[in-house]
């Protein structure tokens, strides 16, 4: 059974370049966490504002702690300053994973 917890953050951004660098900053924190497992950034192709991370936690109570833990982070100021407006913020699990193959 996958114990893997997905979370799923979608967020629209002031200016796109200053907000990569601010989440590789704030990423290179969060692997360090408790329950961290891997971090996967996505940069939006229409509209070019909007960004989101998809990270994989060893269970839901690592997730839960680590969003507590990024409020007082200072690692996390900047990214938290460039963003304008946060979409979706939620936990999940997986089913089974389908593939082309390729």
């Amino acid at each position: 059974m996958n114990n893997t917890i997905y979370e799923i953050i979608v967020y629209e951004v002031t200016d796109r370049e200053t907000a990569i660098a601010a989440r590789r900053k704030s990423m290179e924190s969060a692997k360090t966490y408790p329950g961290f497992r891997a971090y996967r950034a996505l940069s939006g192709i229409e509209p070019e504002t909007m960004m989101a991370d998809l990270i994989e936690w060893d269970d839901h109570d690592s997730a839960k702690a680590a969003g507590e833990r990024v409020k007082t982070d200072p690692e996390f100021v900047e990214i938290f300053s460039a963003v304008s407006d946060v979409k979706l913020l939620a936990h999940f699990t997986s089913d089974k994973l389908l593939s082309s193959g390729a």
